[in-house]
């Protein structure tokens, strides 16, 4: 799969998208079989057509240049049938997926299947905030239906673009607001302008560094990353100090 999309002809931002998520897939999926993500075998979501909605998707986000709220998340009931036999509703995947994401969900309203691994993939790796419809000025809205019918229930997807009255990466007055630090003193201070523009581009209200000596006389620097108080948005910039600097915790 990876080599599918890095042979694809594909944008740089639609390819890391669709690289990231593939990643949560496996890390999610190695978690359910006890195994690494490297030794992961997709069955449902590693076919052509999961691979289809997942570029799909990343491309639409790309080309909307939009930031990404989901709403409450209805995972459905029953059970489903799957490579491995009939699962219970939600799988086992999803719910790790689900993990630690800040998403908010609920069981029903059907006894179906509403939220698949590839699903609660793209909502969990591109969602910057989950929750309520912020406000905004509506712009467009998208609706798409699948082949399913669901009785007493429309089995439909709705995307609703709009514009904020205000840059969200900063806080309005009385937002909760928490601070992100870590201690770093290994790392070439050429590189931290990169990290912390990925900080502010990713949804940081303000990222700043503070000269500090650490045991013996090491000179270093603390890194704050100031966000709003949302455990998506927290996630996605601890990854990225994570990845982009030597910190380890």
């Amino acid at each position: 799969i990876q080599g599918i999309l890095d042979a694809a002809d594909l944008d740089d931002t639609t390819r890391r998208s669709a690289h990231r998520v593939f990643e949560r897939l496996a890390i999610a999926e190695g978690g359910v079989h006890g195994t690494s993500a490297q030794d992961v075998h997709f069955h449902e979501v590693g076919a052509h057509d999961s691979i289809g909605d997942i570029v799909g998707a990343c491309a639409g986000f790309a080309a909307l240049g939009a930031e990404l709220h989901v709403g409450r998340i209805a995972l459905g009931g029953g059970t489903a049938q799957t490579s491995h036999g009939p699962m219970p509703v939600p799988g086992p995947a999803v719910l790790r997926l689900l993990e630690g994401s800040g998403a908010l969900t609920s069981g029903g309203p059907v006894e179906s299947e509403l939220c698949t691994p590839t699903g609660a993939a793209l909502l969990t790796t591109l969602a910057a905030n989950f929750g309520d419809l912020p406000a905004m000025s509506v712009t467009a809205t998208g609706t798409s239906a699948g082949s399913r019918e669901l009785p007493g229930h429309a089995g439909l997807l709705r995307l609703v673009v709009g514009e904020v009255p205000s840059d969200r990466s900063g806080l309005a007055d009385g937002e909760a607001a928490v601070v992100l630090e870590t201690n770093v003193d290994d790392l070439d201070p050429r590189l931290w302008p990169r990290v912390l523009t990925a900080l502010l581009d990713t949804g940081a209200s303000d990222a700043w560094l503070t000269p500090i000596l650490m045991k013996k006389g090491r000179p270093a620097h603390t890194l704050h990353v100031l966000c709003r108080d949302e455990p998506a948005l927290r996630q996605r910039l601890s990854q990225i100090v994570f990845r982009e600097t030597s910190a380890i915790g």
